[in-house]
């Protein structure tokens, strides 16, 4: 075998460069691709602050929502549900059992220790991650910018009910206490 062959060997060389380079163009094009779950999230106005439970094909500001329960979920229920639980109305007790189990983590939380400072309006819905379409994780931002997130643990059991709420932005979210949370 010849070792000084030169087009063998400017083969080679274009073959080593070339790799990279198509590496590098795969990771660009893979960075510019629509990726499902992301983009704008929907922002979901509820004035009348009614509970409705969600229908194939809904559609929200003119936008259609996908027939999966998680997006579902978490584009319409989700901010409803955060909006119920950091508010201090008088309705806040049946908004609660409308969109929440009763055995919810979270709700163990006295009112009084969740700040109000939104409550009036909703934020941003979107699925975070979608488990499977029986159960998800959702993320909910507040216009004051709290990041809450929603779980659903069984559609088909609990329906759109809130199995879990929580808020890791402690100080924003909730009242500080000598107890913990």
């Amino acid at each position: 075998m010849n070792n000084r062959d030169p087009k063998r060997n400017l083969i080679i060389i274009v073959t080593v460069a070339l790799i990279p380079i198509i590496l590098l163009g795969a990771a660009c094009l893979r960075t510019f691709m629509p990726v499902r779950h992301t983009g704008v999230p929907i922002v979901v106005r509820n004035d009348q602050n009614r509970t409705v439970e969600p229908k194939s094909d809904t559609t929200v500001n003119g936008r259609r929502i996908d027939v999966y329960r998680t997006d579902e979920a978490c584009v319409l229920m989700a901010p409803l549900a955060v909006q119920a639980y950091v508010s201090d109305r008088d309705d806040r007790d049946r908004n609660l059992s409308n969109l929440f189990t009763e055995d919810a983590e979270g709700l163990q939380i006295p009112v009084e220790r969740i700040r109000h400072d939104d409550a009036g309006s909703l934020g941003n819905g979107y699925v975070k991650v979608a488990i499977n379409d029986d159960a998800a994780a959702c993320v909910v931002e507040t216009e004051s910018g709290v990041i809450w997130e929603v779980y659903y643990a069984d559609f088909d059991r609990d329906g759109y009910k809130v199995s879990k709420i929580i808020s890791h932005d402690r100080e924003r979210a909730y009242v500080p206490g000598t107890d913990a949370l």
